[in-house]
């Protein structure tokens, strides 16, 4: 992955792009407060953490992980930890959020 330190308007336009995908992927498995609590987190991130990019596919890694669990909701059919779980674990990884404060807002199944 390459870092830079500020999201581009491409970069933000490709993350909502994304993250209107993973809404339509997950209508009927997340819940309301499971989509304020991901776009409070996502909204942080993106404040927080180098924009880290995916050198294969040139995506951030914030629309990355909502591509992941977009493919992990539709195509292979998991469930709401685990489609929580692919979109969160690069957030966690790259911006220090604690693993606690995940299964504070998801449960414990998406945080472990």
């Amino acid at each position: 992955m390459v870092a830079q330190t500020e999201l581009t308007r491409e970069d933000r336009l490709s993350i909502i792009a994304a993250y209107r995908v993973l809404l339509r992927s997950t209508s009927g498995l997340l819940n309301e407060g499971d989509v304020k609590a991901m776009r409070v987190i996502f909204e942080k991130a993106s404040e927080t953490i180098d924009v880290c990019r995916y050198k294969a596919y040139g995506l951030t890694s914030l629309a990355h992980s909502m591509q992941v669990a977009s493919i992990v909701a539709d195509e292979i059919g998991l469930g709401r930890s685990s489609v929580i779980g692919a979109v969160l674990c690069d957030v966690v990884q790259e911006s220090g959020l604690p693993v606690e404060t995940v299964e504070e807002r998801f449960g414990e199944s998406v945080g472990a």
